[in-house]
């Protein structure tokens, strides 16, 4: 459990709603089969060497930054 794509599994986020009740110590309450469809649009992105998604975001959303420390950052570590 750590990439994006493991949340994919009906198992393993099924595990991530019954650790919440264990956690808040609703064992008790726990149901045989509780409802753990992702709800909206999932689409998680590649991971592996060379196969990440280099640009997530838009250049031009910094570039409109009133940061210029976050914009020099990212013009350096980017190339924008």
């Amino acid at each position: 459990m750590g990439a994006s794509r493991d949340l994919l599994s009906e198992g393993l986020r099924r595990l991530l709603v019954n650790a919440c009740y264990w956690a808040l110590s609703m064992e008790d309450q726990i149901p045989s089969a509780s409802e753990v469809d992702i709800v909206g649009k999932y689409e998680p992105t590649p991971f592996g060497f060379g196969k990440n998604t280099p640009r997530v975001c838009d250049p031009p959303i910094y570039e409109r930054s009133s940061c210029p420390a976050l914009v020099a950052t990212l013009v350096t570590a980017w190339g924008v």
